[in-house]
């Protein structure tokens, strides 16, 4: 898959600007057909994975995909019936809370030049 991420800090929350460049199936083009945009997902970092999956999966929200990036998992769940969204939820890591303190961080004392950096 062909996909563009952009990463940001506003406050406490985290926005993440996703775009797929091509048509291969995916849980974004599920949502959104090419030239289509808007809210996708929320995320959630769980303690338990598989638990939550399993919680989930028992309000009859399915897993659309599923990974692992490095040591940290995530999968994305189709809650668009019961919230209006994906909600993607990453399993609690020590990578994870790294990597989204790093983004917080590059955003305190920002003053507005060079907004993209390359992770």
């Amino acid at each position: 898959m062909d996909f563009g991420v952009a990463i940001a800090q506003w406050g406490g929350v985290q926005v993440e600007l996703i775009e797929q460049y091509c048509d291969t199936p995916s849980a974004y083009r599920d949502v959104y057909a090419r030239g289509e945009g808007g809210f996708h997902h929320t995320c959630v970092v769980v303690p338990d994975l598989e638990a939550a999956i399993a919680h989930y999966a028992a309000q009859d929200s399915p897993v659309a995909i599923r990974g692992d990036f490095g040591a940290v998992r995530w999968a994305y769940i189709d809650t668009r019936p019961q919230l209006g969204c994906m909600t993607e939820l990453v399993g609690e890591h020590p990578d994870i809370r790294a990597f989204f303190a790093m983004i917080a961080d590059s955003a305190v004392a920002w003053d507005g030049h060079d907004p993209v950096r390359l992770l």
